[in-house]
């Protein structure tokens, strides 16, 4: 096996017991609720929005065949296969000829939904947008969250502005921000956060995600070596 081909595994392998953890523990990426602290200014206060049609904003479009897996801190390029079937979208990342990780989203003209991704499953599939898409909107959701073998119930408050992205891998003006702020019990007494973040730009799709603080995937900046 080649020496990148360990690496990969390694991060594979770190990926699949931080994923199995998160419902255990106090989850990876999250807050556990505790005493209040300083009270933080939000952001601006933004003009409201509104998207009339998928088709004005083209959520399941790909936006990239060359992507940056930021785990725990470390790039990692990869790779970005894309399939869309029946309207089950996936983006495989791939590195060396190994699968890192999978995204899963549901689509079907008139909303646009993640399922999970590698090791993490939602159901039913939180609802990032529905159009028309109205920022003044709060959507919620409730379900089940299974990590592993363990499932607990959750809850989510779904929030969609506009932002700016300046990315090593390239900048994209007056993007849609979903997120998504999510509680759950952990397998345990203490309730958990963790906020999952989605970044649409129109006619290009999902130009980066995050999931809590530890997985991001963006742009591979044109400087960093190709990886197959």
């Amino acid at each position: 096996m080649k020496p990148s081909a360990w690496v990969v595994l390694g991060v594979a392998a770190v990926a699949a017991v931080a994923c199995t953890n998160q419902l255990r523990a106090q989850g990876n990426g999250g807050s556990t609720k505790g005493p209040r602290g300083p009270i933080v200014p939000g952001p601006e206060r933004q003009d409201p929005f509104q998207i009339n049609s998928a088709a004005d904003l083209t959520p399941e479009a790909v936006p990239y065949e060359k992507a940056s897996l930021i785990w725990a801190g470390t790039s990692f390029p990869v790779q970005m296969k894309s399939s869309d079937a029946a309207g089950t979208l996936e983006f495989k990342l791939t590195a060396h000829g190994e699968d890192l990780m999978t995204e899963t989203y549901k689509h079907d003209g008139a909303s646009f939904s993640f399922v999970g991704s590698t090791g993490e499953t939602y159901e039913p599939p939180i609802p990032l947008m529905s159009f028309p898409l109205n920022s003044t909107e709060r959507k919620s959701w409730k379900g089940t969250i299974k990590v592993g073998d363990a499932t607990e119930p959750g809850e989510a408050t779904i929030t969609s502005t506009k932002d700016n992205l300046n990315l090593a891998g390239g900048k994209f003006d007056s993007v849609v921000k979903i997120e998504v702020a999510l509680s759950y019990k952990g397998g345990g007494k203490t309730e958990t956060h963790r906020a999952l973040k989605f970044w649409f730009a129109p006619k290009k799709g999902m130009v980066k995600r995050e999931f809590g603080m530890s997985s991001s995937r963006e742009p591979l900046p044109d400087f960093v070596a190709d990886t197959k």
